[in-house]
Formats: structure tokens, sequence, C-alpha cells
């Protein structure tokens, strides 16, 4: 099998780069998540026929994600409250989503979530 390369250019100090944006800030480098532009927020939806550990994961794995990525305390708190968003955007109940996020993943390293997630209309 062939792998599919391509060629990303540098624009305003940015580059996406396996699913990170890397940003260049005079001599340093700083890494945050990247999504396409075509990229649609759908996630498995609490109420489909899917199994519940599939649900599970893609909380857990899109949470440790952002741990692994972001390297700055702001791009990490952007990136779990853009998280907060999607799940809820996607039915997942709160009490499934801390259990299988923050109990799991963020509380060994002592990052808190002080309310819930708001409500999108």
């Amino acid at each position: 099998m062939n792998a599919i390369i391509t060629k990303e250019i540098e624009e305003n100090g940015k580059i996406p780069f396996l699913d990170s944006l890397v940003t260049r800030d005079n001599n340093e480098l700083w890494t945050t998540i990247y999504r396409k532009p075509t990229h649609t927020d759908r996630l498995l939806d609490q109420s489909s026929y899917n199994p519940t550990s599939h649900k599970a994961t893609t909380i857990a794995t899109l949470t440790r994600r952002a741990l692994l990525v972001c390297d700055s305390p702001d791009s990490l708190t952007d990136e779990i409250k853009y998280l907060d968003n999607v799940f809820n955007k996607n039915n997942l109940n709160w009490d499934f989503i801390r259990h299988n996020t923050y109990a799991r993943i963020l509380q060994p390293y002592n990052i808190r979530v002080a309310h819930k997630p708001i409500t999108t209309l």
C-alpha cells in the first residue's frame, strides 16, 4: 500500500501536522488540536444503538488526545471547553461524560471542572 503525503504550507506562523496545529512564536513551538474546516463534530449519540463501551472510548480518547497534544494550560482549557460543547451537542449525558472523562483521565492530572457544560440551544 502506498502512502499519500500532502504538503502543508506554513501560514502566519502556523502549520497543521498530524491532527495537531503547530504554532511558531519567536523561537518556541506550541501545539494544540487541529481540525479540518470540514470537521462536523458528530460523535456517537447517547441514544444510538452502538455499544456503550464505544461511546465511553470516544469520550476518553478525545480527552486524552487533548492532554497529550495541547502543551499550554490555555490551549488545554480551550480544548476541554470545546469537547464539553461537542459532547453536549451529541446528547451525551453529563454523568456519563464525567465518569468516562474527568474521573478516569483528568483527575490524575489534578485538572478540575468547575461546572456542568452550558447547554447549547
